[in-house]
């Protein structure tokens, strides 16, 4: 997937309110231009990495 130049030109910054119950276990992923959020930026907790690859 690519992020077009009219999403990065539109969108530089972003900001959400997210918890990390158990920094052993969670991760989080920073996702451009992906489907599943209204914003051309999006945050994502998990536990794995093929976590975030299912979304």
């Amino acid at each position: 997937m690519e992020l077009g130049e009219s999403e990065v030109q539109r969108e530089s910054t972003a900001s959400a309110s997210i918890s990390i119950d158990d920094t052993s276990k969670e991760m989080i992923a920073i996702a451009f231009g992906a489907d599943e959020f209204d914003d051309a930026i999006g945050f994502k907790v998990g536990e794995s990495l093929s976590e975030f690859a299912q979304a």
